[in-house]
């Protein structure tokens, strides 16, 4: 049994082949945000394609902060498929993306978070979820997950999270200023 592609070679990752150099902008006033010369590599604007619960395609237009993924290379079970309740990162994993959107009249959003629980497991389904936000701590709470009772942010979340606060310093400040760990 071959394990499944790293997610950065999956459609979920690819950006599509067209993409973009300007972006029509509501009327409103131009503001000069501050950039931190440590932030200053901006990933390219493009569109991103997605696939929601349906099954149908979510294109977003945007510049991904962070992705990160808890899939691993070797299954830890003498099965092909791991069994229901057994954990396997090379069955079942967690993948995420941060993006940065420019202003969406329709969404009202600054960043789009991404997650997908997937699965090669026969039977079993991707289930994917999105957040739009404007709120840099609604991007971090969306990440974090309650395991008895208490509040976590998963290894994969984690990681996508510093790399975007590396790149949006309003993402820093939430990433930095954090209750969970």
């Amino acid at each position: 049994m071959t394990s499944p592609a790293h997610p950065e070679e999956t459609s979920a990752y690819a950006p599509s082949a067209t993409t973009h150099t300007t972006v029509k902008r509501a009327a409103a006033p131009e503001r000069e945000a501050y950039v931190h010369p440590a932030r200053l590599d901006q990933p390219a604007l493009r569109e991103w394609d997605f696939t929601d619960a349906a099954g149908d395609a979510v294109v977003v237009l945007g510049r991904m902060l962070g992705r990160a993924s808890s899939v691993k290379d070797g299954h830890n079970h003498p099965e092909e498929y791991a069994e229901k309740g057994v954990r396997c990162s090379a069955c079942r994993w967690f993948d995420v993306s941060i993006l940065a959107v420019d202003e969406d009249d329709e969404a009202g959003a600054d960043y789009v978070v991404y997650t997908c629980g997937r699965t090669i497991v026969p039977g079993e389904v991707d289930r994917p979820r999105f957040v739009w936000t404007s709120s840099p701590r609604e991007v971090v709470e969306s990440l974090v997950v309650r395991q008895d009772g208490q509040p976590k942010l998963p290894v994969a979340s984690a990681r996508a999270l510093a790399q975007a606060a590396d790149r949006d310093e309003d993402l820093a400040d939430a990433y930095e200023n954090r209750l969970v760990a």
